[in-house]
């Protein structure tokens, strides 16, 4: 008798402990189902996506006369210091040689350049001892890979940078045989009339590389790769609603793609990595583009 009663007994505090389990568990569901997470939204735009590339060249005078002595001779003075601005028949330096002094003078208008020379110094005779030269336009020199080649169109203009600044860059020649390192020389103009760039300085061209007509984008920011699947969220009626999509292309902070999603919804951006489908939200702001 005792062993029933006992048994009875059992039988009600395990009864007794799976409900109230059972209790807690539908408890935490609640809980959960009533949680609400705060979001930030985006509206999906649909436009044309230019996906961008860098290269980098270097500038040097558009054109430039060496400067070469008839004779060798010895520096006697100096009239006009190197970088200085001159004009057609200017007066550079005077040379004393065998057959008397000589007077060098500007063939051009330009820039009295790489001439590092001092008073007293000897000169040699047939070759450059200082450059005159156009620095008002720039050449700029880019060696590319043929991919990159096929970037460029003759006559293109394109934005550069340099020193935080930003010019246009016109392309005048594009190289269709490579040179000895296996890259293509490419080269364009800028206008340098302010004297903002140097010669010899490295600039930055951005090139337009694939262009997606009409793409519904997304701030990259809102998608989701997560086993094997990318997603985003859209926020609808206080509720993340899960949308699989397809990446078109990709540029820094926006991302074209495609699903089941158009242009003027509100596409989740900051704290989608805590949703699920169907998850209540608050959204606490709507971010520009």
């Amino acid at each position: 008798m005792k062993k029933v009663i006992y048994s009875l007994l059992a039988f009600v505090v395990i009864f007794t402990l799976a409900a109230c389990s059972g209790e807690e568990e539908k408890t935490g569901d609640d809980k959960e189902e009533d949680r609400t997470i705060l979001v930030e939204v985006q509206e999906v735009t649909k436009k044309d996506l230019t996906v961008k590339n860098t290269v980098y060249g270097r500038t040097q005078p558009k054109s430039s006369a060496p400067i070469v002595l008839e004779m060798p001779g010895e520096i006697d003075s100096i009239e006009r210091e190197e970088g200085e601005e001159v004009k057609k028949n200017d007066k550079l330096f005077v040379v004393k040689t065998p057959a008397g002094n000589q007077t060098i003078r500007a063939s051009k208008d330009g820039r009295f350049i790489n001439f590092s020379a001092s008073e007293g110094e000897m000169l040699p005779a047939e070759e450059p001892v200082a450059y005159i030269a156009d620095v008002d336009t720039l050449k700029v020199h880019f060696s590319v890979t043929g991919q990159y080649q096929a970037l460029f169109k003759k006559d293109d203009t394109l934005d550069v940078y340099y020193d935080d600044e930003k010019g246009k860059l016109s392309i005048t020649s594009i190289g269709t045989v490579p040179d000895d390192t296996g890259l293509y020389p490419v080269e364009g103009t800028i206008e340098n009339e302010e004297d903002e760039i140097l010669a010899g300085e490295v600039v930055k061209a951005i090139v337009p590389m694939k262009r997606v007509k009409d793409a519904i984008q997304v701030p990259t920011s809102a998608i989701v790769e997560e086993g094997g699947e990318t997603f985003v969220y859209i926020a609808k009626d206080d509720k993340a609603k899960k949308v699989t999509v397809d990446i078109e292309e990709t540029q820094s902070d926006q991302t074209a793609i495609k699903g089941k999603i158009k242009k003027g919804d509100q596409v989740i951006v900051n704290g989608q990595l805590t949703l699920m489908d169907g998850s209540k939200i608050n959204v606490v702001e709507e971010s520009g583009e």
